[in-house]
């Protein structure tokens, strides 16, 4: 359940204290432990995470999708799904993001 983005031919770790490029590129979640296991570019995924129905998924400064917005300076926001029920979100990336000052 891991959040990547796209960088050539492979698949890295995005995270929300990276670089404009990884903040803003095309991310993915992870269908296994790895990369390698399979990406999911949009759709409902189990990640774990709690939360309720209708709750934002951000993207994180660990690479896994979290209910709390980042708020470190520097940081950039971007929503990345919506939780669906316990453990499961709709992936469905914003194209939008802005980044902290």
């Amino acid at each position: 359940g891991k959040i990547y983005y796209l960088s050539g031919t492979s698949w890295l770790a995005a995270l929300s204290n990276s670089t404009e490029a990884v903040a803003s590129g095309l991310i993915a979640v992870a269908t296994g432990t790895t990369s390698t296991a399979g990406m999911l570019l949009k759709g409902m995924v189990y990640t774990g995470i709690g939360g309720t129905g209708g709750d934002k998924v951000y993207l994180s400064s660990t690479g896994v999708p979290s209910l709390t917005k980042p708020t470190a300076s520097t940081d950039f926001v971007r929503i990345i799904g919506y939780v669906q029920s316990t453990g499961i979100i709709y992936f469905n990336p914003s194209n939008d993001y802005i980044q902290l000052a």
